[in-house]
């Protein structure tokens, strides 16, 4: 349990020191549109039964600075079904 307990810390410690590091080097600005594009692959038998097959998702993101480092985001997907 100790273990377990230290290894959360270390990763909390880790990711807050990664995110502190991104926002001073690398800020996002006061407005931001990305378009995401991905090839999604299902694995599972489960996704047999509702006839979801593997496809490309294209997203498209944007968001504003309400105060610095804090942003109002948006996503959606493009297109509709995988088929």
């Amino acid at each position: 349990m100790k273990k377990v307990i230290l290894l959360s810390f270390c990763m909390v410690l880790l990711l807050v020191a990664t995110s502190a590091y991104a926002t001073d080097k690398y800020a996002l600005g006061k407005e931001n549109l990305a378009l995401k594009v991905d090839y999604i692959s299902f694995t599972d038998d489960a996704f047999d039964e509702i006839d979801l097959e593997d496809g490309v998702y294209v997203g498209l993101e944007g968001s504003i600075a309400l105060m610095p480092n804090l942003y109002l985001a948006r996503r959606g997907r493009l297109g509709g079904d995988f088929k």
